[in-house]
């Protein structure tokens, strides 16, 4: 179940999602990577798909969404692999994708115009936008 605190209503009630790799949260939506590497991002408020795409020829079955943001309707998102992707919030289309030759990525958080990308092994990284 999802419930909106601010106005005091479930958005989604008993809706269960199955064979999910990794997941994350942006306002109204839930991006998922399933294990068959479909990156689906999902309405939480009607349960019906924005859009579905498949990540098989970028990704393998151990990679994991690590964080997403969206500015100007672009989607940013990183993955475990390095790979970050562009993509058109409305239809999911890749706008830019680009191997970062970083692997095993645990975090990424910006400040600023700073992007800092913190690996499993603990060093991180530092790209200004």
């Amino acid at each position: 179940n999802s419930f909106d605190l601010i106005n005091n209503e479930k958005l989604v009630d008993n809706f269960i999602l199955y064979n999910i790799n990794s997941f994350n949260f942006i306002n109204n939506t839930l991006n998922i990577l399933d294990n068959d590497l479909n990156y689906i991002s999902l309405n939480i408020k009607n349960s019906k798909y924005f859009w579905k795409i498949n990540l098989s020829e970028y990704l393998k079955n151990n990679d994991k969404i690590i964080n997403s943001y969206i500015n100007d309707n672009t989607l940013y998102t990183f993955f475990s692999n390095g790979l970050f992707i562009n993509q058109n919030i409305l239809n999911g289309e890749i706008t830019f994708f680009q191997n970062l030759k970083l692997s095993k990525i645990y975090n990424v958080s910006s400040f600023n115009n700073v992007i800092m990308i913190t690996l499993t092994n603990g060093k991180t990284v530092f790209f200004k936008q």
